[in-house]
């Protein structure tokens, strides 16, 4: 260092880094002197044809300043004769750069038909759901009908999410007949389907992590309050949960039109 070293250097904190044709652990570091820099090798090391260079890393420089630096090369250990002196380098400090990125928080989900049976539920001959309908059709009395769905979610909440689901009302026609629901079992602990040819039954089950109904072939009724049926507790992408919802009609239920309007939630956590 020509003159004094800048007040915000500390060498003292300096590594050896790689040496270009010279043999690194032949030479011994000494970072005690502030701005000075000092290897030596006892031994000697012939010079090579090719450029030559030594890299020392972790010195720490605060000061916003141009400063001048020498490379001195001595011929012996004691640093008393002087090979050459004759490289001077200037360098310039400059402020570090703040640099910021914001992320936006992300949630994306869809619903499309599955076409199979959920929860090993044993189902056969679904009918054909959408994004916007599970149409049932014409069930006869003492039948079931049935249809599944994909629901998919991705986010970048660092906590997961938490996906619900629930109905605006019972099933209902225009003469404010319903069709009962399934009258046991959570997405936690879900019990054996109990329509039957005289007893109308409508009913879901899910294969949604953390909610799998207790086993397979378990179902529980639809409610106007939200169901969680699939959490997760980090970021994911493209988590997939399936959902069956069926329904049997009784041989007493009156005859009409019955609709309701299902809703699925994706709540992100951030």
């Amino acid at each position: 260092m020509l003159g004094a070293p800048p007040a915000g250097m500390i060498n003292s904190t300096a590594v050896k880094g790689t040496f270009v044709n010279l043999t690194a652990g032949s030479w011994t570091p000494d970072y005690a002197t502030a701005g000075t820099i000092k290897y030596t090798n006892a031994a000697g090391e012939a010079t090579s044809a090719s450029p030559t260079s030594i890299q020392t890393t972790t010195i720490t420089n605060t000061s916003l300043t141009t400063f001048y630096s020498q490379i001195t090369t001595y011929s012996d250990v004691s640093c008393s004769t002087t090979v050459d002196q004759s490289n001077v380098i200037a360098l310039t400090t400059l402020g570090g750069l703040t640099t910021t990125v914001t992320v936006s928080p992300t949630i994306s989900f869809s619903v499309a038909n599955y076409g199979s049976a959920v929860n090993v539920s044993g189902d056969t001959g679904p009918v054909t759901t959408d994004s916007s309908t599970i149409p049932f059709g014409t069930v006869a009395a003492g039948a079931t009908s049935w249809g599944s769905q994909t629901l998919t979610v991705s986010t970048n909440g660092s906590h997961g999410y938490t996906l619900y689901t629930r109905y605006s009302t019972p099933l209902t026609d225009p003469n404010s007949d319903t069709i009962r629901d399934q009258a046991t079992g959570t997405p936690t602990s879900g019990a054996t389907f109990d329509g039957s040819g005289s007893q109308s039954s409508f009913a879901f089950t899910a294969d949604g992590n953390g909610y799998n109904f207790g086993g397979n072939n378990k179902w529980a009724g639809l409610s106007a309050t939200n169901n969680a049926i699939a959490a997760r507790t980090a970021a994911i992408n493209s988590d997939v949960t399936h959902i069956e919802l069926k329904v049997q009609i009784s041989n007493t239920q009156p005859p009409g039109l019955y609709s309701t309007v299902i809703a699925y939630t994706a709540t992100p956590s951030y």
